[in-house]
């Protein structure tokens, strides 16, 4: 089984790699870093990951923020609605 981690820094996917890895010893696992806010980085990370991985099986999208003030992401698109 081959699963792809996601996050924001690469030492969150790292240790979620790491849990996934002490609970599944067979799964081979690889720890991504992607800014989610970011489109230029989600497009990298879609090439990246269709390279890597030609068939997905499964997509598990637990990405989420809740800001207490209005912000915007780099594309101008309003941070709690462009990552959840």
């Amino acid at each position: 089984m081959d699963v792809i981690v996601v996050a924001r820094t690469l030492e969150r996917a790292a240790d979620a790699c790491a849990r996934i890895a002490a609970e599944l010893p067979a799964a081979r696992t690889q720890p991504l870093e992607a800014d989610l806010s970011d489109l230029s980085a989600v497009r990298r990370l879609a090439a990246h990951v269709s390279v890597a991985q030609p068939r997905l099986n499964v997509l598990i999208n637990n990405a989420a923020v809740i800001c207490r003030r209005r912000q915007l992401t780099v594309d101008g698109f309003e941070r709690t609605f462009a990552i959840t």
